[in-house]
């Protein structure tokens, strides 16, 4: 997971930036491919 594009942005909203504002890869967790999700449990 940390080795994702998401993670850096979380960091950086939260601790870098503090604008608590991430921009996220995907608008919501639906839009999240199954591919990506598969991908982070193998």
């Amino acid at each position: 997971m940390a080795r994702t594009r998401d993670f850096d942005e979380g960091v950086r909203a939260l601790l870098v930036d503090k604008d608590h504002a991430p921009q996220w890869e995907h608008a919501s967790v639906a839009e999240v491919p199954r591919e990506v999700v598969t991908a982070l449990f193998e």
